[in-house]
């Protein structure tokens, strides 16, 4: 739920009836929070909790100055999301731990942020990209509490991760092809991992025994993915994926939902054996379905969609599917 620059009169609503799931109030101009409208959103951050999170983006006109959280002292999640440089960027050093931490600021460095106390407390922390990516990580490492890290783009010191152990959820943005991720290996208890754009010809630098849950989305040049180094993966979503031939999942007898989209050179996904695989979604593919759905598939699978083969084709498929009894994936929000 987001409410975007929120009127006074919005915002009491608001408070009076706090939605019982998360939610965010955004603000994308100075005109848009004033005092009174400050003060009840610090209201609300005290009523809501962790479920509320506060974002001020945008200010294509200004700056952003963060001497404005010293008016949300209830706050908890905080993004900063802006073109231009931040004012008074140590004001959030003043503010009391957050559990939710995100800034990505374009035009300029403020690594300072991960060394002050409030944001070392978060156990949620997004870092976006600058112009030179040249923000230093190592201070990430002093997160003691940290279960969920985003990085985009940012690189220097990526290897400190490799000893913590409490992250359990990695999202990896843009990620340089000289930057190794065999660190990836070394977090112990690392249970998601996702990674989206960057480059490199393959993942064979990275293994892990605890990773249940896998997403790897366009990242350039990969021609080959060798699903057997993380064999207890209960959920793999491969997408955009231009050079990738054949994936092989028959090493992965733990796999529960595959999602496989816009890998137009793919001519087949392995799956025999697979006892738990409930749910297969294959779309814009090289795939001939014909052939697929003449294999014996698993027993288990409960939920099928096959498509990106034109309309008319799509629409056979959908119905032979369904006439077998098989769910549509998509259509009832598996993934």
């Amino acid at each position: 739920m987001l409410f975007n620059n929120p009127s006074l009169d919005e915002l009491r609503t608001l408070l009076r009836g706090v939605p019982d799931r998360d939610f965010r109030i955004q603000f994308s101009e100075p005109a848009a929070y004033d005092d009174a409208r400050l003060s009840v959103v610090d209201e609300i951050c005290h009523s809501a909790g962790q479920s509320v999170s506060i974002r001020f983006y945008g200010h294509y006109s200004s700056t952003i100055d963060c001497a404005v959280v010293s008016r949300l002292s209830a706050c908890r999640s905080l993004f900063l999301d802006c073109l231009q440089p931040l004012a008074n960027v140590d004001a959030i050093a003043a503010m009391r731990p957050l559990q939710t931490f995100g800034i990505n600021v374009f035009e300029a460095n403020y690594d300072q942020v991960l060394r002050y106390p409030s944001v070392q407390a978060a156990s949620t922390l997004f870092i976006g990209t600058n112009r030179k990516t040249d923000w230093n990580l190592q201070p990430v490492s002093d997160f003691a509490n940290l279960r969920t890290l985003s990085v985009d783009g940012q690189h220097k010191n990526i290897e400190v991760l490799a000893e913590m152990g409490g992250i359990r959820s990695l999202w990896l943005n843009s990620i340089p092809r000289k930057s190794s991720l065999a660190f990836v290996s070394r977090m112990a208890g690392l249970k998601q991992l996702k990674l989206m754009l960057g480059g490199r010809d393959n993942l064979d630098e990275v293994s892990h025994f605890h990773v249940d849950d896998l997403e790897v989305i366009r990242v350039k040049g990969l021609t080959r993915l060798d699903c057997s180094l993380f064999p207890a993966l209960r959920m793999l979503k491969v997408e955009d994926q231009a050079k990738i031939a054949s994936l092989d999942l028959t090493k992965n007898v733990a796999l529960q939902k595959v999602h496989v989209s816009n890998c137009k050179v793919l001519e087949q996904v392995t799956i025999a054996g697979l006892e738990k695989l409930t749910s297969l979604f294959i779309d814009r593919t090289a795939i001939e379905p014909q052939a697929l759905l003449t294999a014996s598939l698993p027993p288990t699978l409960t939920a099928v969609d096959l498509c990106g083969y034109g309309l008319r084709r799509d629409a056979d498929i959908d119905a032979l599917l369904r006439s077998r009894g098989y769910r549509s994936v998509y259509r009832d929000r598996i993934h």
